[in-house]
This record gives C-alpha cells, sequence and structure tokens, in this order.
C-alpha cells in the first residue's frame, strides 16, 4: 500500500460506519454516499451492466426486443429487503381510487383526524396511509 491512500474502506472501517449510521438513523440513500465519497463511483457502460445482471440471475434480457425482465422471485426479494409488502405504484393507484368518505371511514375505524383535508390524509406521513400501506415485519 502507498501510504494508506488506497480507495478501500477496512473491516474496522466499514465496522464504524455501520455502527455510526445505525446510531444517527442515517437512510441507506446517506450510507450509499458516505461510501462512494470514499470509494468513488465506477462507471460502466449500460450494456456491461445488462450483461453482469443478466449473468448473474438477477434479470433477464431480450436482445431482439431490447428489453429487460425482472423475475416475480426477484421483485418480491426487492419488495422484502426494502421491507414493503404492495409496490409503490399500486399504493398510489389504490389511493387515488379511494374517495373522501372511504378515507374518512378508515380515518375513523382507526381513530386518526377525519377533518383533515383530502390532500393531507393522502400525504406520505400521515397515518392514514400507514393503514393502507403496511411495510413487512424484518
Amino acid at each position: 500500500m502507498a501510504n494508506n491512500r488506497e480507495a478501500k474502506i477496512t473491516s474496522d472501517e466499514l465496522s464504524i460506519i455501520i455502527t455510526l449510521s445505525r446510531e444517527l438513523g442515517l437512510s441507506q440513500e446517506e450510507i450509499k454516499l458516505i461510501n462512494y465519497s470514499i470509494l468513488g463511483v465506477k462507471k460502466l457502460d449500460v450494456q456491461e451492466v445488462i450483461t453482469h445482471l443478466k449473468n448473474i440471475g438477477v434479470i433477464f434480457y431480450s436482445k431482439k426486443e431490447n428489453t429487460i425482465f425482472v423475475a416475480d422471485e426477484m421483485v418480491r426479494l426487492l419488495r422484502k429487503v426494502r421491507k414493503k409488502e404492495v409496490a409503490d405504484k399500486f399504493y398510489r393507484r389504490t389511493l387515488k381510487l379511494l374517495r373522501e368518505p372511504i378515507i374518512n371511514t378508515i380515518s375513523k375505524n382507526h381513530n386518526l383526524d377525519r377533518k383533515l383535508p383530502y390532500s393531507q390524509k393522502n400525504r406520505k406521513h400521515h397515518p392514514c396511509r400507514n393503514i393502507l400501506y403496511r411495510p413487512t415485519a424484518g
């Protein structure tokens, strides 16, 4: 090693980063930013990435149709990793279908403030969202 200037994270440094991220409540995105500020991002061609993901079995790629397919098993695994039972797009579609009286009934049944405007009940931080969208347990 040339004066310990090599761009790598040792196991001790990784353990410190993990402990700090847990204690500070850092998000996955913030942890990635810390790691990439140390390691840097390796730039790859899109075709290289597709080939690598195909070789490790994460995706299927059709050159003829120029389409990437993701197996249902991988989608379920990614949702489990992200602690989500339902994809965000399905959650948003469902919320758009619910009329205000239905949202009010849900709020009433779960002792939530029904006097809030409809737009606030659909916000990401509102408890009503957590009733309709429950993350899976670890």
